[in-house]
């Protein structure tokens, strides 16, 4: 499994805790998730911590990754649509992710530390 893949099962409620989010003025918006469990087949047993969602003015939710800090939005570009950047923060990457054109596309620019 990639490290960054989203995991396809099913947690109950109580399990989940929603942390940090942040809306746009056109409806969109950025939603970590938090999972007390791990991937049944994690042989270190970490936690579902620090996961990214964008949810698109259509409601639609894209998966955006985890062990990411959000470093910046802005229209960096002057296309009128505002690009994300994330630093790269979990075991042996380090780096930076940027987000753009809805959260459809992204360049990255990663290290490891090992």
């Amino acid at each position: 499994m990639e490290e960054d893949e989203p995991v396809q099962n099913p947690f109950p409620d109580k399990i989940v805790k929603v942390g940090k989010s942040y809306k746009s003025k056109y409806g969109s918006s950025l939603v970590t998730v938090d999972l007390s469990a791990c991937v049944p087949d994690d042989e270190l047993g970490d936690p579902l911590t620090n996961q990214w969602f964008f949810i698109g003015p259509n409601r639609k939710v894209s998966y955006v990754g985890r062990g990411l800090r959000l470093v910046d939005t802005g229209d960096y570009d002057k296309d009128g649509k505002s690009e994300v950047v994330f630093l790269i923060d979990s075991y042996n990457r380090g780096g930076y992710e940027l987000f753009y054109d809805n959260f459809k596309k992204h360049v990255t620019f990663e290290f490891n530390y090992h």
